[in-house]
């Protein structure tokens, strides 16, 4: 299975499978240093419920899972929509004066640093 397979497979399990009618509060996120990047989840973003963001999370072995905001050391930008936000720090594949170009085509908002 191709990773853009394996991708959409994952966010379709996780649509599938809402917890219940009111998500959890807080924020969650998906931190992998590897990559160089961060996801959070908050308010309608977590209505895929705890158990599935951490699966999805989990597929890549070197992220971790936590309740609680991304690291905001040496972040280089953040792509917000209306269910996540995506952060990126030095050593992410684009370089951040690329990354607004990124962001914007998916419904985003960037912000640098």
């Amino acid at each position: 299975m191709t990773p853009a397979a394996r991708t959409f497979l994952l966010v379709a399990l996780v649509a599938c499978s809402r917890e219940s009618a009111h998500p959890p509060a807080g924020v969650w996120s998906c931190h992998s240093a590897k990559a160089g990047n961060c996801r959070e989840w908050s308010g309608p973003g977590l209505a895929a419920g705890i158990d599935n963001l951490r699966k999805l999370c989990t597929t890549t072995a070197s992220a971790t899972f936590a309740n609680g905001a991304c690291p905001t050391a040496n972040v280089t930008g953040r792509c917000t929509t209306a269910d996540h936000s995506d952060v990126f720090y030095e050593g992410y594949p684009l370089r951040a004066v690329d990354l607004p170009a990124a962001c914007t085509p998916a419904g985003g908002t960037f912000s640098p640093k």
